[in-house]
């Protein structure tokens, strides 16, 4: 009886009539608007969600609902994909008409790209030119989180779920980004690789002043390494992505690597000049720096650091008695792979 009590109320749900606003100001992240898509009104009583939230639960054991209850009108799987999880907060239906087309613009206008794998992707496109047409993103591994039409937003994994999305077939897709390092050093190689793109042609440029060229030239995965031992500076490297659409679409994107020891000149230590014989908590900060891998400090004898070694900002404790003289306390900064260490020295003085 629970069962036929459940079909019945999601009956009900379906067929309710509700407001519908035409939406036309939606864009892709490349500026192309976004059709079909609505405005709704949600039509939805607490009970009907609290009854959705009951039939995932019963028909899915392995799809776990957010935040429930989250069934809603408000929103769909492809407006969840495409545009909340981006950081978009209207609630609109993206493709409530048009056949089940209108979230292709994201990849059809090269906003996101196809990627060979589920490792690579942060969409995933579900049957696509079938019945099935549904979005989601994925999460960790091999699981997702998608909504499913008007019933709730739920974590599963990726081939779960119900059988009119025919979770089998599937397309993946990222957004365009370079991996890269910060700094490369004399005697190493920087690696600046995308996703695994398909359908695309690669086109790197690079600094040739501060940088000669390794290998990847038309492949995903690009390296180049420092050009001279005396090699110091602001390099570039450029990928110029071209992607097969209808027509090509030609994205770029410059990242920037220091070539070299990095220049600390504005390393500096600021915290508390004096010190009480106790042991109240003062801090020390030393500058931020983009290239630093680990700050070292090292106090004077007695003192013991409660927090953040490792950081560029502690916390220590003076000891309950003070030598008459107070030392210096430094820090000690090992500056990325292979750039050396630089030493900061600040005096702590008694106060009587």
């Amino acid at each position: 009886m629970k069962k036929t009590i459940i079909l019945t109320i999601l009956l009900m749900v379906f067929c309710y009539t509700f407001g519908q606003t035409l939406v036309t100001d939606l864009k892709t992240p490349m500026n192309s608007p976004v059709p079909h898509t609505y405005e709704l009104g949600d039509g939805m009583t607490s009970t009907d969600k609290a009854n959705l939230s009951d039939s995932v639960a019963i028909r899915y054991p392995d799809a776990t609902e957010v935040n429930p209850p989250s069934a809603t009108y408000h929103y769909n799987c492809h407006s969840f994909a495409w545009y909340r999880s981006e950081g978009g907060n209207r609630n609109v239906w993206i493709g409530w008409t048009g056949g089940g087309t209108a979230e292709d613009v994201y990849w059809d206008d090269g906003s996101f790209i196809k990627v060979s794998s589920l490792s690579d992707a942060t969409k995933i496109s579900y049957d696509n030119d079938g019945t099935g047409d549904h979005s989601a993103i994925k999460l960790s591994g091999t699981n997702c989180r998608s909504k499913w039409g008007v019933w709730p937003l739920v974590d599963h994994a990726v081939g779960y779920g119900p059988d009119i999305y025919n979770m089998s077939i599937r397309e993946y897709y990222a957004p365009f980004k370079v991996n890269s390092p910060q700094l490369v050093c004399y005697g190493s190689t920087a690696t600046f690789t995308t996703p695994d793109y398909v359908d695309c042609t690669f086109n790197w440029t690079y600094d040739t002043n501060l940088l000669d060229y390794v290998s990847g030239q038309g492949t995903k995965t690009f390296i180049v390494e420092p050009k001279y031992s005396y090699s110091q500076g602001q390099a570039w490297v450029k990928l110029e992505l071209t992607i097969d659409l209808d027509p090509d679409v030609t994205r770029e994107i410059t990242k920037e690597v220091w070539v070299g020891t990095p220049d600390h000149d504005n390393i500096m230590i600021t915290g508390d000049d004096w010190v009480v014989p106790t042991n109240t908590i003062f801090m020390a900060t030393a500058s931020e720096d983009m290239y630093i891998d680990y700050y070292q400090w090292d106090l004077p004898y007695g003192f013991t650091i409660t927090q953040g070694q490792g950081t560029n900002t502690i916390r220590f404790n003076a000891p309950l008695v003070l030598a008459p003289n107070i030392t210096d306390y430094n820090c000690i900064i090992p500056a990325g792979l292979l750039a050396g260490i630089i030493l900061c020295t600040r005096h702590l003085s008694k106060m009587h």
